[in-house]
């Protein structure tokens, strides 16, 4: 083949590979896509000359009675055109509706085309061998508190249910000058703890207000509070999360109340 004409089925072949959208590099090193191209670019490098003749582009040529899949098939599919609310439905013709979704878990049906590869086999009842059918199954656990965030939360911060809180409670103590409060404290956060209810424990030397901004922002679905104040009236302040009131709860019956509430 000489040389000008080496060139110019280079070039075709380049021009065929960007029509069906397949790399130069990915053509050179599999036969088969090699095969399949070749016969299109010998067909484009004489088109390619018929329209050099005749003085107009490759880009002005149109081909009459050309069927897809007796003439030529497609290396790549794909939509052409992004659908948009109110399309019509390629099965039914009802207009289509959009609305905003997260993908928080997802399904890869992978059949035995890796098992196949990799020689991944099992024996049937038979005793034959037969490639083991995979599959992929992932959920994503930071789309997941994502989701959450959105649907659980006001101005304030989270507001978790307890099904997916880290913590059921979060006991803030709330010193004073006597140390009575952080005693009790202590002894509450280990009753919770022992009956299967580890509470979240803010015993900082912060200011209650910080503390309780800082609770509600975490969003554990009951802060119990002590203090000094409280234990006078022989009790703790309980208060949920999502929108309740404060209200006292004897110290004896703390460790049951909590449990009715979140557990």
């Amino acid at each position: 083949m000489a040389a000008t004409a080496v060139a110019r089925h280079g070039a075709s072949i380049a021009l065929a590979c960007r029509v069906f959208g397949v790399s130069e590099t990915c053509y050179r090193y599999d036969p088969k896509l090699r095969a399949e191209n070749e016969e299109i670019a010998d067909l484009l490098t004489g088109l390619t000359d018929a329209c050099k003749t005749w003085g107009f582009g490759l880009c002005f040529l149109h081909l009459r009675n050309v069927n897809y899949g007796r003439d030529y098939t497609a290396s790549l599919v794909a939509d052409i055109v992004a659908a948009r609310a109110g399309d019509g439905c390629p099965q039914c013709g009802e207009p289509m509706r959009m609305s905003r979704g997260v993908e928080v878990g997802n399904i890869f049906q992978l059949g035995t085309r890796y098992s196949e590869a990799l020689g991944c086999t099992f024996l049937d009842e038979q005793g034959e061998s037969h490639p083991i059918i995979m599959g992929s199954y992932g959920i994503g656990v930071g789309r997941l508190l994502g989701c959450i965030a959105e649907e659980h939360h006001d101005e304030r911060g989270l507001c978790l249910p307890p099904a997916v809180a880290p913590y059921p409670i979060h006991l803030v103590l709330l010193s004073g000058k006597t140390g009575v409060a952080d005693a009790a404290a202590s002894e509450l956060a280990d009753a919770l703890t022992a009956a299967g209810l580890e509470p979240l424990f803010d015993d900082r030397n912060e200011y209650a207000g910080v503390k309780f901004a800082d609770a509600d922002l975490i969003g554990l679905p009951l802060r119990i509070n002590i203090s000094e104040r409280s234990l006078k009236q022989g009790s703790v302040e309980f208060k949920p999360r999502a929108g309740g009131e404060v209200f006292l709860v004897p110290l004896e019956n703390a460790v049951e109340a909590a449990r009715a509430m979140v557990g």
